[in-house]
């Protein structure tokens, strides 16, 4: 009798474990099913501090692209496929600790899923948007020459924005403005291509400025402008040094 209580206590011990993980997800929130995403879709949803899981169809060759922020928590970004492998994920390189998936191709015709978490567990409220970005359109690839003391002003039509290349000298202070007519980001990369500064709302309103940095070497630098949530409109550059 003795050895066959054992046996149906040792047999109860792990399915209680799993029905306690089960309660406490469902009390907690949960990884939750969400619905389904097309390209071009911002969502904005609510967590309890667990994962929540959006859903869509892709193409082989498609290149997507994902953002994922939120004023409640710092975010972290997750890709899966249909055989549930993380095939990319993110955590801090949108502003402010938010995540972005910026250019990523598609492996396969697919459904892929997209998982928005709480990187700390804390609750709150996220945006999450998916866009299918232009293969040729890594502003970085091809950017526009400026000068310093310029102007200019242009349509924000492409999700993943514009690029601008100007030349510096080390220990040149600058000055780099963008306004819009929807919420801007700035961003400026140093002769190896690597981000070495940026700016969400250092300016008026919800405009960028990245105000008297110090360029630390000679060589081409590059400054690209987009729309924090993927928003097209009109926009206006101006890039000063300061005496």
């Amino acid at each position: 009798m003795l050895k066959f209580l054992r046996q149906w206590f040792g047999c109860l011990i792990p399915i209680l474990i799993i029905v306690g993980f089960v309660v406490a997800n469902v009390i907690s929130g949960g990884p939750a099913e969400r619905g389904d995403l097309n390209y071009g879709d911002t969502v904005t949803d609510s967590t309890a501090g667990s994962d929540r899981v959006w859903r869509f169809q892709g193409t082989a060759g498609d290149l997507i692209g994902i953002d994922l922020h939120s004023d409640d928590f710092d975010t972290y970004l997750l890709l899966y496929d249909s055989s549930g492998q993380v095939i990319e994920q993110d955590d801090d390189s949108g502003p402010n600790l938010s995540s972005l998936i910026a250019r990523f191709e598609l492996p396969a015709s697919d459904s892929y899923a997209i998982t928005a978490r709480s990187r700390g567990g804390e609750p709150g409220e996220y945006t999450l948007s998916l866009y299918r970005v232009d293969p040729g359109a890594d502003p970085s690839d091809a950017p526009t020459p400026i000068e310093y003391g310029a102007i200019v002003e242009g349509e924000m039509t492409n999700v993943t924005g514009v690029g601008y290349t100007f030349k510096g000298v080390a220990n040149e202070v600058v000055t780099i403005d963008l306004q819009g007519d929807f919420d801007t980001y700035l961003t400026l990369l140093g002769t190896d291509g690597d981000e070495i500064a940026s700016d969400d709302d250092g300016g008026t309103g919800s405009n960028s400025l990245i105000s008297l940095f110090t360029l630390p070497e000679n060589g081409d630098y590059t400054i690209i402008a987009r729309a924090l949530e993927g928003e097209t409109g009109s926009y206006r550059l101006s890039l000063y040094r300061d005496q």
